[in-house]
């Protein structure tokens, strides 16, 4: 913990202000940390699988088209395919996912894209 007052060099409008004693703590970390204790204390709850050597390739959906889980494709020296059932199905792969172009093909639309970030300048 600092103490965000003190131990933070603060600058705004291209000065440094001037530092003093806050009663605010502050925790900080790197993001790799951050990922690692995350994924620690997930994989360490009863109710959580890791499944290593898999990759998902697609939804497992019933007749209602309901999806369901997981088609994955594992890994190694055959290409084998699973199924994989789930009650919460979350995609955290990040801006690379496939499920933009996975609903589709299960009949479903695919969500609206909100873009942010970059770099605004002057023009």
């Amino acid at each position: 913990m600092i103490n965000s007052g003190q131990d933070l060099a603060w600058y705004y409008a291209g000065r440094p202000r001037a530092r003093f004693e806050s009663e605010l703590p502050l925790l900080s970390m790197s993001r790799p940390l951050l990922e690692a204790t995350i994924a620690n204390r997930v994989c360490a709850l009863p109710n959580i699988r890791v499944l290593e050597g898999t990759r998902v390739h697609g939804f497992r959906t019933d007749a209602k088209r309901r999806i369901r889980g997981a088609r994955l494709e594992v890994r190694g020296g055959s290409a084998q395919t699973a199924e994989l059932e789930a009650d919460l199905l979350v995609d955290a792969s990040g801006r690379g996912s496939a499920t933009p172009r996975w609903l589709p093909g299960e009949g479903w639309t695919a969500p609206c894209l909100d873009r942010t970030g970059g770099v605004a300048r002057k023009a």
